[in-house]
């Protein structure tokens, strides 16, 4: 009997042992946790089954604008509501407008991609698949409110940016996310 129960204790204080260093190791898994969001470390380009985000590439402008970006946040997930266009052209300035101004579209980098991370492979949800554009508006290292573009093709993300003042030329549908408070 001693020896069961001293199999018993040796088990007890190994998962405790594993519980306390993922609960030392893991704090980015806690919600409302203080947390520093580095975008070139988790937009990256990796398309395996253990990707955390399936993405097959960033364009230049994206990784000059947001490589060098460190977001303090908490890590809480954003609610976010949209726009479906299926117009063949868009121009962010209006439709920010639109929406109330800037404080009212503007998001993280850390926002976006909670929202990829459920659809980290593509699948029907929230962002638009299937090539599809899905808009979000960004501010860059340089403070500079830009448009961020995700787009879904074959096997993974692509992401993109373009400036606010541009109207862009899309043949289809594409979506305008922003946050809701």
């Amino acid at each position: 009997m001693n020896r069961k129960n001293n199999w018993y204790e040796k088990i007890l204080k190994s998962l405790s042992k594993l519980w306390q260093s993922i609960l030392k190791t893991d704090n980015a898994q806690k919600p409302d946790t203080n947390i520093v969001f580095v975008v070139s470390d988790n937009f990256k380009t990796d398309t395996s089954e253990t990707a955390t985000v399936k993405i097959s590439g960033a364009n230049h402008l994206f990784k000059k604008y947001f490589f060098g970006l460190c977001e303090k946040t908490k890590n809480t997930p954003i609610q976010y509501g949209y726009l479906d266009h299926q117009k063949d052209h868009f121009n962010p300035k209006k439709i920010i407008a639109n929406l109330g101004g800037e404080s009212k579209v503007i998001t993280t980098m850390f926002g976006i991609y909670q929202l990829m991370k459920h659809q980290k492979s593509g699948q029907r949800q929230a962002i638009l698949h299937k090539g599809h554009p899905n808009i979000f508006c960004v501010r860059d290292t340089s403070g500079i409110p830009r448009t961020v573009i995700t787009t879904w093709f074959n096997e993974g993300w692509n992401l993109n940016t373009l400036s606010i003042d541009d109207t862009y030329k899309w043949g289809g549908r594409f979506r305008i996310f922003y946050p809701r408070f």
